[in-house]
Parts: structure tokens; sequence; C-alpha cells
């Protein structure tokens, strides 16, 4: 069997129960089940995971040798929209990916492989590491917090936030830009 371990957060007035993605995909992808049964127990699980209250299910274009979004995107396009969340991220450590072509490849792609037409959770992933020099680089300075922003005011991402990795004067540092971006959460 597996074991689900679930956690509680409070977000927005809501209670979610979270379950990362990572966890389910990464039981299959480095089995000896092939890609359809390996797409079938991530399916399994999902079902149970909402059968049981999870409605909060975490990703990013990075997890699972980037099978993680696609394997998310079919498990819950089989369930009515509104009975759960999504949170992805912009994984854009490579620095080819600090370009804004490159940022926007990666954000538009989440759709397409997430089978959605907005996303409930959008995290600047792994904020902190490599300092604010390098955060400005993949977030800043291409104009990709302002475009995210935009697509945040147009319904596209319903809340703007990101995970963190780093030490207090960075997060001194990304809290001292809520007045401009208006982070709606910290994962």
């Amino acid at each position: 069997g597996v074991i689900i371990k679930k956690k509680t957060y409070i977000c927005k007035n809501y209670v979610r129960l979270r379950f990362n993605m990572h966890d389910f995909v990464h039981l299959h992808v480095h089995t000896q089940y092939s890609i359809l049964d390996g797409q079938a127990s991530v399916q399994r699980l999902v079902d149970k995971a909402i059968e049981y209250g999870v409605n909060y299910f975490d990703t990013a274009p990075v997890y699972c040798r980037g099978l993680s979004e696609r394997a998310t995107g079919i498990a819950l396009k089989r369930h009515p929209r509104d009975k759960y969340f999504i949170a992805t991220k912009l994984s854009n450590f490579n620095r080819n990916a600090h370009s804004r072509e490159g940022a926007m490849q990666m954000y538009r792609n989440s759709f397409k492989e997430l089978q959605v037409d907005y996303i409930d959770y959008l995290l600047l992933h792994s904020l902190g590491g490599g300092g604010i020099e390098n955060n400005e680089n993949r977030y800043v300075k291409n104009g990709m917090i302002d475009f995210l922003m935009e697509e945040r005011k147009a319904g596209r991402i319903r809340n703007l936030g990101f995970s963190y990795h780093g030490d207090k004067d960075m997060f001194d540092y990304l809290m001292s830009l809520h007045e401009k971006i208006h982070w709606d959460f910290v994962q």
C-alpha cells in the first residue's frame, strides 16, 4: 500500500490538505513500469487522495525529470476543476531559462502540461539560493515578475508567491518587495 502523509495548511481562510506530486510521480518514474502503467498508478493515487479530502496538489516543471506536471495534469483533468488546487513553480534554475523567453516558455508550458487555464498557486521556485543578484536575474531584470503580476490581475494566476531556501537577510529582502508585488503566500 501507499502511505499518504497529510499536511494541513491554512491559507486565505481555507484549510487545504497538501500532497506533493513529486512524491506521487517519483514512485513510478524509477520503477520497471511503463509510462502507461506509471500514469495509471498516479491516477489511482490521485483518485484516492481526493477521496480522502486532499485538494492541494503541488508540482513543478523540474520534478521527476520533467514528468510531474504532465502526470498531474492527466490525473487531475478527470476531476471537476473546482474540487482541487494546483500549485506549480517557475523553476528557471538553468541560466538559459533566466531570459524572459526561457522563463515565458516554461510558464506557458506549465499550462499545457497541467491542462488548465489558470493556476491556483504559482511559486517563484527556490528563492534564496544564489543570493539577491541571482534572484533578480531570474525574475526582476528580465521583466518576469511584472508579467506575473499582470497574469495575476488577469486571473490566470490566482495566488503568486515563492518557495524559500535562504537566510534571514534574503527573506527580509523578499519581504521588502511586498509593497510592490503583494505576495499572496510563501511556502
